[in-house]
């Protein structure tokens, strides 16, 4: 349990992220990115957590999230 860091608001809507460290990649469901994050970086057993990038796949609703790198 991560206290004082905003991961335990009592949010119940959950998002699934797609995780990336060191070419390996893993799928998570936390409220927030920085849950993910966290999450992620138990799962994939990296050292520092924000050396992982994380990605919003889909939202709580339901609705997906499309990333397009032509726009950038």
């Amino acid at each position: 349990r991560i206290v004082g860091c905003g991961v335990n608001r009592g949010e119940t809507e959950m998002n699934i992220y797609e995780c990336f460290y060191r070419g390996k990649r893993c799928t998570v469901t936390a409220p927030t990115s920085y849950a993910a994050q966290i999450s992620a970086s138990k799962e994939l057993r990296a050292k520092r957590a924000y050396e992982i990038a994380v990605m919003l796949v889909e939202r709580a609703d339901g609705s997906q999230v499309i990333h397009n790198p032509a726009g950038l």
